[in-house]
């Protein structure tokens, strides 16, 4: 007697190829909003490495892409159909507050502003003011707060 053949359920045929399809074009959608980020913070000295997606710019872009691309992997994984609504907003901390899900995308959304923050202070000239080190007299150093201030709310905006 043959071994009975299990069939995949028929909404996988279509549904998978179509969600896949959505998450390539989102993807792409991304990339291409990173890459003309990263465009506008380049520094346009040179004609040829200031688009090139190669040089300074590309690599800027890809590292926006991360950032942005994590958010969007977190909220595929943790996609959830229907209402949440409870009665009160305490109740609502009680029960959702000490999950793992919370903690996962708090420590998703707090790394991707981070990172972005760090991106974006490596990109910027130095005669914006926003380097971590200043230098007034010849010979002291000091701790510039501005970039600082930005990575912090940056941060604090994850959150």
């Amino acid at each position: 007697m043959a071994a009975a053949t299990v069939r995949r359920s028929p909404y996988k045929d279509f549904l998978q190829p179509a969600l896949q399809r959505r998450f390539a074009t989102a993807s792409l959608f991304v990339l291409a909003i990173a890459y003309a980020q990263a465009l506008l913070l380049a520094n346009w000295s040179s004609l040829l490495w200031s688009w090139f997606p190669l040089g300074p710019t590309g690599i800027r872009a890809v590292f926006f892409f991360f950032c942005a691309i994590s958010i969007i992997i977190l909220r595929i994984a943790q996609y959830h159909p229907g209402l949440r609504t409870s009665d009160s907003g305490v109740h609502t901390l009680f029960a959702y507050a000490p999950k793992f899900q919370t903690l996962e995308t708090l420590f998703t959304y707090v790394t991707s502003a981070y990172f972005f923050s760090q991106i974006y202070l490596w990109s910027l000239p130095e005669d914006t003011g926003l380097s971590w080190i200043t230098y007034y007299t010849v010979d002291r150093a000091r701790l510039n707060e501005k970039p600082i201030f930005l990575t912090t709310h940056l941060v604090l905006l994850g959150v």
